[in-house]
């Protein structure tokens, strides 16, 4: 058992339980506050950015600005504001009226944990663009708030093992984004090599 598991599981009582559960309803204070901001800022880059550049490709003003340019920069970031936006709603509608140590989240990771797989194509693009889009870096955000909530969730409270499983569900789903990236960089590796060796004579 790792120690972040027994430090969950462990048995506690009295001022440290009462420490333990305030200790909680922070972490589940600062999910719902980073989960609105993340929210917030990809509106604000589908309003503000995506649909200028989209209207400026259109236009074909500036011939460097193209459809492809605006895919490789912004990938699928409006799926991904879908999904977070609905991610959202589900954490606001459980927290209602505010967050509170009895409330559970980890059902709520659980049932999103397929659609974080969403990131993959980002991630294939965010090489190419990281330069102009900030980095989107929200599962591993999600994996240390789930740890963290793990933490401060008392064996027996009706969220722990739930919590448990997501933390395990995130820790899939943020490898298989890191095979992701891996995979994508030897691929540009491989076409710079091969455009160095192009027009060598046999």
């Amino acid at each position: 058992m790792t120690e972040e598991k027994s430090e969950s599981k462990g048995e506690i009582s009295g001022k440290d339980l009462e420490k333990q559960l305030r200790l909680r309803v922070c972490v589940l204070t600062e999910i719902l506050k980073t989960e609105r901001d993340y929210v917030d800022t990809l509106e604000f880059l589908v309003s503000a950015f995506l649909q200028r550049m989209i209207q400026h490709a259109a236009s074909r003003v500036d011939k460097n600005v193209t459809e492809e340019t605006v895919k490789t920069l912004f990938s699928n970031i409006e799926d991904i504001l879908v999904v977070h936006k609905e991610f959202l709603s589900m954490i606001e509608e459980r927290l209602l009226p505010e967050p509170s140590a009895h409330h559970e989240l980890g059902r709520c990771f659980l049932q999103f944990k397929h659609r974080f797989s969403i990131y993959d194509e980002y991630c294939g693009n965010h090489e190419k663009a990281q330069k102009l889009l900030l980095e989107l870096n929200k599962m591993q955000t999600v994996r240390t708030f789930l740890l963290e909530l793990m933490k401060r969730t008392p064996r027996r409270h009706n969220d722990c093992a739930a919590v448990i499983e997501a933390l395990q569900a995130m820790k899939t789903v943020c490898s298989t984004i890191n095979e992701a990236k891996r995979q994508m960089e030897k691929l540009e590796v491989l076409e710079e090599w091969q455009s160095h060796i192009e027009g060598w004579e046999v």
